[in-house]
């Protein structure tokens, strides 16, 4: 084993630089070895690419072991002329907001303004009152939102030590509230606290798509106003995590994206319970127990649980309300095949749920499934970015009784053992039979699929024309209401009225359902056989 502190030889780089490759900036590793390898004349410096397939080896080279890499393949060695190391925070402050007064062009990203003038088909394309935003930037002191994001940023100024009387950050910079240093070449939280040093108005920090090591030392008097911290893509698991989060403690918003957390520890007591917004999606969580160590976070108003390879959602029947502030709660892209699991949500207060692209959303129509969501989930009010009104929420609950209904009977008449199990799988289902009365046989018929079968027999009436009489028609389920708008319209006779339609049911005859969407199909509305559509206007 080659000992690479003997062998560096270079004041260029240091172990654990973090490096780039020279004319790719997007290109980034770390500096694991530093001197002669082999016979060959010259320094090399040995580099951890970030992506492992940029590598040839793991620091074995010629039976010779320089360095150990984390991948097999994740390392190579190059001539220092080949890589680059970041630059000081300011000079990247300098480069992004910074230039000459005179020149139009600072600040501007002149790849994607090309990009924007293609697609606009718009090639003398200018941005109007940028110059405004540019004298503001160009005066640093008053920036209080810095991007940085994939400047090649290493740290502070070597010489400059933030608890001088003027360090150069804090006095360029005072009233940065929001720094984005997400994709650079920070190597260690000490750095990352030496900046939050010079920056004490700071509240939003992302350090995402960095190669930090945990912190050695207590580093919360740098971060005394820090609410929200991005630190996704950084090869964390869940202790690591926690013992990161330590040092902010103000901490409220915590974004985790893109981890290595596949097991979730019962929270140490006091911790995390400031947190109002988690984002864990894209880790790869080994199942719905990881999620469940988190139920008594009290304050947590948002979860985010996107692509996290969750199958199962399930809810301990002797636990107390689980996320009791929880209202906003994403499920998108992961591996749920049950309506069990859906309905287990019900157990929790959420207003506002993101749930697409799971397997159980393919075995029904898009409608359907939606209707389920609803009927099933009592505090929903939006659903995939789109209101639930209370004249859907009254069609998913009726038509739920309907879908269930025969499974339902038969287990009323097993016995209470049957019934128990049945509301298992339902658990709603008892509350919309206490409100709604249970479904009678008639009403279960079984659905057909032919022509005939999907013809509704509806009333319609138009109580603004005493001419007109009542008349009865069959329309297809699949009627949208502009059709059945068109239709209307020959057999009313009202040119010229902007009409105004809607339906109520012979159980219910008080209430009428607005038919306010010309898209929709009839059976969106829960239109049955015998129904009365109102025309007025």
């Amino acid at each position: 084993m080659m000992n690479s502190d003997a062998n560096a030889a270079s004041d260029h780089f240091a172990l654990g630089d973090r490096i780039t490759l020279q004319g790719s900036p997007e290109v980034k590793g770390t500096v694991r070895f530093m001197g002669p390898v082999g016979q060959t004349s010259g320094e090399w410096v040995g580099v951890e690419w970030d992506k492992p397939e940029r590598g040839k080896h793991d620091g074995l080279h010629e039976g010779v072991r320089y360095f150990q890499a984390r991948q097999p393949k994740s390392a190579t060695f190059v001539r220092p002329k080949k890589i680059a190391r970041g630059v000081p925070i300011l000079q990247a402050i300098d480069e992004r907001y910074g230039g000459a007064i005179d020149d139009p062009n600072i600040g501007i990203n002149q790849d994607e303004l090309e990009r924007l003038k293609r697609e606009m088909n718009a090639p003398f394309l200018e941005l109007v009152g940028f110059d405004k935003v540019q004298q503001t930037q160009r005066d640093f002191r008053r920036l209080q939102v810095v991007w940085l994001m994939g400047m090649r940023v290493s740290g502070l100024e070597s010489t400059v030590d933030c608890p001088s009387d003027e360090p150069a950050l804090a006095g360029a910079c005072p009233n940065v509230r929001d720094l984005d240093l997400s994709e650079n070449l920070l190597n260690s939280w000490t750095e990352v606290a030496r900046i939050g040093q010079c920056l004490p108005r700071l509240k939003i920090l992302n350090v995402s798509d960095n190669r930090l090591a945990e912190p050695e030392a207590d580093l919360t008097q740098a971060f005394p106003r820090l609410r929200q911290l991005l630190m996704g893509q950084m090869g964390y698991d869940w202790d690591n995590v926690e013992r990161i989060c330590r040092n902010f403690p103000q901490l409220e918003i915590l974004n985790i994206f893109a981890n290595q957390i596949r097991i979730i520890p019962e929270p140490k007591p006091g911790s995390f319970d400031q947190i109002k917004e988690l984002d864990l999606s894209e880790n790869p969580l080994q199942d719905w127990d990881q999620v469940l160590r988190l139920a008594n976070l009290t304050n947590l108003t948002m979860l985010n649980l996107n692509s996290c390879q969750l199958d199962r959602i399930y809810f301990p029947a002797a636990m107390a309300q689980p996320f009791p502030a929880l209202k906003f709660l994403q499920l998108s892209r992961n591996l749920i095949n049950d309506w069990v699991s859906v309905g287990n949500l019900g157990r929790l207060s959420i207003k506002d749920l993101r749930m697409r692209t799971n397997p159980i959303l393919e075995s029904d129509s898009g409608e359907n499934c939606r209707q389920i969501f609803i009927a099933t989930i009592s505090s929903l009010k939006v659903l995939n970015g789109s209101e639930i009104f209370k004249e859907e929420r009254y069609g998913s609950e009726i038509d739920h009784l309907k879908r269930y209904g025969k499974e339902y009977l038969k287990a009323v008449a097993d016995g209470p053992e049957a019934t128990n199990s049945f509301f298992d799988g339902h658990p709603r289902f008892k509350e919309l039979v206490k409100r709604f009365g249970p479904p009678e046989e008639f009403e279960l018929k079984q659905v057909n699929t032919d022509i005939k079968s999907n013809l509704l027999e509806i009333l319609i009436e138009c109580p603004k024309k005493e001419e007109f009489k009542p008349v009865t028609k069959k329309v297809p389920k699949t009627m949208t209401v502009q059709k059945l708008r068109m239709l209307i319209y020959r057999l009313v006779k009202a040119k010229g009225q902007d009409l105004v339609l809607s339906c109520s049911n012979p159980d219910s005859p008080d209430l009428e359902v607005p038919l306010d969407n010309d898209l929709r199909e009839l059976s969106f509305y829960s239109i049955s056989n015998g129904d009365t559509i109102l025309v007025k206007w």
